[in-house]
Parts: C-alpha cells; sequence; structure tokens
C-alpha cells in the first residue's frame, strides 16, 4: 500500500508540473496570440525562474498571469523536485519496511518462536518475559525497533520509567502498586511531620 501511494503521489506531482506549464500557455500564449511552441517555452521558462527575457509578454492581462504562474512555478517545481529526488529513497525505505514486518511471514516455526522468545537480540533489549511465548505488546515493540521507529535508548528511557511505577517488581501496573505508593507518601507525610522543616521551628 505505501508503495501504491507513493506511485500515485509520483503521478499527481509530475501531472501537476505539466498541467501548470499548460496552462501558463495556454492562458499567455491566447492573450498574446503565440504559437503553440512559443507558448510552451515560454511557459517553461517562467515556471522554472530561468527567463531568458527573449519572450516577453505585452499585454498588461497577461503580465499578471504571469507574475501568478512564476508564483505558482516555484512551488511547484520545488516540491516535485524535492519529492522527485527523494523517491528512490522512499521506496527503499518502504522496501526495507516490508522485509522486516513480512520477515516471519504468516507460518510460525519453532525456530522464529525461539527468536522471538529466546533470542540473544530479544534478551538484550528486555523484551523477553517469558521464554516460552511473546506478548503481542512485546512482539510490536520489537518491530518498532526493528523498524527504526524506536532505539535503544528510548526503549531504556521507557523501561527505567516503567520501572519506577512498578515498585512491587510484579512486571505490571496494577492496584498493588497504587497501595505500595499511597504507603510509600503516607510514610513520607508522616516522616515531615515528625521533622518539620528547619524555617518552620526558627
Amino acid at each position: 500500500k505505501a508503495q501504491d501511494r507513493l506511485k500515485v503521489n509520483l503521478v499527481i506531482c509530475t501531472a501537476s508540473f505539466f498541467l501548470t506549464i499548460i496552462v501558463g500557455a495556454a492562458v499567455v500564449g491566447g492573450i498574446e496570440d503565440w504559437d503553440w511552441r512559443t507558448s510552451i517555452y515560454w511557459s517553461c521558462i517562467t515556471m522554472t525562474s530561468v527567463g531568458y527575457g527573449d519572450i516577453v509578454p505585452e499585454d498588461p492581462l497577461s503580465r499578471g498571469f504571469a507574475s501568478v504562474l512564476m508564483a505558482v512555478g516555484v512551488v511547484v517545481v520545488g516540491g516535485c523536485a524535492g519529492f522527485i529526488g527523494s523517491y528512490r529513497h522512499f521506496m527503499a525505505e518502504v522496501a526495507s519496511r516490508a522485509q522486516v514486518l513480512n520477515q516471519f511471514g504468516t507460518d510460525l516455526s519453532q525456530e522464529e518462536l525461539d527468536v522471538l522468545t529466546k533470542g540473544e537480540e530479544i534478551k538484550q533489549l528486555g523484551l523477553s518475559s517469558n521464554t516460552k511465548h511473546i506478548t503481542r505488546a512485546e512482539f510490536c515493540l520489537y518491530m518498532l525497533i526493528k523498524l527504526g521507529r524506536v532505539n535503544e535508548e528510548e526503549l531504556r528511557a521507557s523501561q527505567a520509567a516503567f520501572d519506577t511505577l512498578d515498585v512491587v517488581r510484579s512486571g505490571t501496573l496494577d492496584k498493588a502498586d497504587l497501595e505500595a505508593h499511597r504507603r510509600r507518601r503516607s510514610a513520607r507525610e508522616t516522616q515531615q511531620g515528625l521533622h518539620p522543616p528547619r524555617s518552620l521551628l526558627s
């Protein structure tokens, strides 16, 4: 689907480029009574901001339209040039993403399950909560890392943030953690009551 969208965007980009040239040539060429070759030539050099000056519209209306065409041309040409220049990179990225997402195919083998549950990379990333199975969330996070959407540093930071909240070390956040945090807050409040700040004592 991503490749199809890129191809459609390429067609739209190319069509908008040539359509702008044709519209500019038709309007100004019609006002100035130029032949179609001259009109297309003028529209191309004007829209791309080349402007040799060998062909210049004389009518005030066509000059006004030429100003609009130049402004539109800068946007259209710049956008098309950027997209076409990056098209090969985008297609390579889409192909790489498809390769990662489809690496396990539609049939799971024992070898693939071992990679997902006991593989070195899974262990290094701390995604293996059980050597017998992998959860949907763990699998999705592993895929995001492989796709480069999440890096290892961000993963470690997220795991550390979770561990800070998971005070009972159950691997989940539930009522037990909520009660533990309440006891911590209560203990801190009690301690602050027994030892008030020095500013209050003076």
